[in-house]
């Protein structure tokens, strides 16, 4: 894989890495607007910390094509990002055997960037890098700033029909950010809490 420009971006800026301040409870989650974003080159940074088993992290859903998604979640205390693109075939699924449910901050950062038709996908967490790329045309890359981009769970209303991703909401504190400063659209049942509170406040 190529040298990835979004990741030396994020790398460079992450001063908040580390700061997980936000409590996400039952049927949590925040919708962005992501009209900002640049569909060849964007990266998404996430700070967590839970013992949750099994729920989700982030979800993007491209809204006139419901069938194409990335998401990342947590499924038996492991991650696992998924991402099909706007052609309904290209897979791509990048597993991480190892179990993050155990109260400590993780961070994570997922970047993604098109060129000279190859999709290449990274995924960061704390100091594990895993790599992926994939030949794609371009009228097929996922169309992220016609999509709904979700953290911690999904809204009602979400299409769950074509996407075999589990959307049970986040519980825990959880983090977000982007190099393009995202503007929250809509953000329920979510808590800004002090750094200091005790996680298991969560679970109470």
């Amino acid at each position: 894989m190529g040298n990835c420009t979004a990741c030396e971006t994020e790398a460079r800026g992450n001063n908040g890495a580390g700061k997980v301040n936000t409590l996400y409870t039952e049927r949590s989650y925040t919708m962005y607007n992501v009209s900002t974003l640049n569909p060849q080159q964007f990266s998404v940074i996430l700070n967590f910390r839970t013992f949750d088993e099994n729920s989700l992290l982030f979800l993007a859903q491209e809204i006139s094509n419901p069938c194409a998604f990335i998401s990342l979640v947590l499924k038996n205390g492991q991650l696992d990002f998924q991402m099909r693109h706007n052609d309904n075939i290209t897979i791509v699924s990048i597993p991480v055997k190892k179990k993050y449910n155990d109260g400590k901050v993780n961070n994570i950062n997922i970047a993604l960037q098109y060129r000279n038709n190859k999709q290449n996908y990274d995924l960061t967490v704390n100091d594990l890098s895993f790599n992926r790329d994939r030949n794609l045309f371009r009228m097929n890359v996922f169309r992220i700033r016609q999509s709904r981009y979700f953290v911690g769970g999904v809204s009602p209303e979400f299409n769950r029909s074509c996407i075999p991703v589990n959307t049970t909401s986040f519980v825990g504190f959880l983090n977000h950010r982007s190099e393009k400063n995202l503007r929250a659209v809509v953000s329920y049942n979510t808590f800004p809490q002090n750094v200091e509170v005790r996680i298991y406040v969560a679970w109470l």
